[in-house]
């Protein structure tokens, strides 16, 4: 069974309940629909629980995440986080345009 694996993406919003999971902001490119790029939410399991970097972390941070797919009664598809890297962090301007 393939499960093990590797995006990068924007970090969305926290789970309304579950403390150690957060939200990954994604783009794909879908060929049958002429190219075009569709954007994608997939909740991500943080076994660290969120007292961690990565649920921590600033919304909006680029992100490389490594780590395998798991199906969750509650969530439905997820990704359980094993690694992450941290590609960039959203610049001021952006955030102080986000908060008004």
């Amino acid at each position: 069974m393939l499960s093990s694996v590797s995006i990068t993406g924007v970090l969305g919003r926290p789970h309304d309940t579950r403390s150690n999971v957060r939200y990954l902001n994604y783009e794909s490119t879908i060929p049958s629909l002429a190219g075009k790029t569709k954007s994608f939410e997939i909740p991500v399991i943080a076994p660290c629980g969120p007292g961690s970097y990565f649920m921590a972390a600033e919304q909006g941070a680029y992100v490389f995440l490594k780590g395998r797919l798991d199906f969750d009664e509650e969530l439905g598809l997820a990704l359980i986080h094993e690694f992450d890297e941290f590609l960039s962090f959203p610049s001021p301007k952006k955030k102080q345009k986000a908060e008004k």
